[in-house]
């Protein structure tokens, strides 16, 4: 089925597809398929293949120029299997999954809260929200439980970059501001290019504000540990 919209179109998919050598798979989207038509090519959406004792793959559509393909061969319901970032470009080549968690810094033992919760949003006041300083300090954090947001806070300086850098567990990073262009709140999001699995975003500010960071893992089903810090230098270029 597929529904207009002033700016894109989103469709969903449903039904059974049959391969003669391993036979059926239901087909559904987790998400909703969009595609903005200014940009030309899918920007979002999950799609789903289900096949015997509840084993699935799933493709992640990232944007119009990356994807992601995750498996779930156990059929537990973690897909512990994933093809990492991959550019539509590749002109879908053979993709070999690797165990997500096998270095990731998840685990099936429990991870304890850490010190900073309740931290899921942001609270009314400065004193209950979780303050990073911008000198490079390291905060320790986990991701638990399964499902966990973690938001951070600092004071950006008009004029100055910030680099926001985590390592650890398979972390997916965001970073909103106030944009002083649209008057309104922008944001920036990064998944694996910090160390390891870890996330970075360099941040050019040009409009002094409090700038808000969420942390969450990679697979909302895990759980983890990692660090982040935020280093502040005199800009470089422009910026938001």
């Amino acid at each position: 089925m597929i529904r207009y919209w002033y700016e894109f179109e989103e469709a969903t998919v449903s039904g059974r597809y049959y391969e003669p050598d391993y036979g059926y798979v239901a087909l559904f989207t987790e998400e909703p398929i969009r595609l903005y038509y200014y940009e030309g090519f899918f920007s979002s959406g999950v799609i789903v293949a289900e096949g015997s004792a509840n084993t699935r793959a799933r493709l992640v559509i990232l944007s119009p120029l990356d994807y992601i393909i995750d498996a779930d061969v156990d059929g537990d319901g973690f897909y512990s299997l994933s093809s990492g970032i991959r550019s539509w470009d590749e002109e879908y080549p053979d993709i070999e999954l690797e165990d997500k968690y096998s270095d990731d810094g998840s685990s099936d033992t429990p991870v304890e809260v850490d010190a900073f919760e309740p931290d899921d949003t942001l609270g009314n006041d400065a004193s209950s929200r979780n303050m990073i300083s911008t000198d490079g300090t390291v905060q320790h954090h986990t991701l638990a439980p399964a499902g966990d947001i973690d938001t951070i806070v600092f004071y950006a300086a008009s004029g100055h970059d910030y680099v926001i850098e985590t390592s650890g567990c398979d972390t997916m990073l965001y970073i909103a501001y106030s944009n002083p262009a649209t008057n309104d709140a922008a944001m920036e999001f990064d998944d694996d290019s910090g160390p390891g699995l870890g996330s970075r975003i360099e941040w050019p500010c040009t409009s002094s504000c409090l700038a808000a960071i969420a942390v969450t893992h990679a697979f909302k089903e895990r759980t983890g540990s990692y660090s982040i810090s935020v280093v502040e230098s005199p800009a470089s270029g422009t910026g938001n």
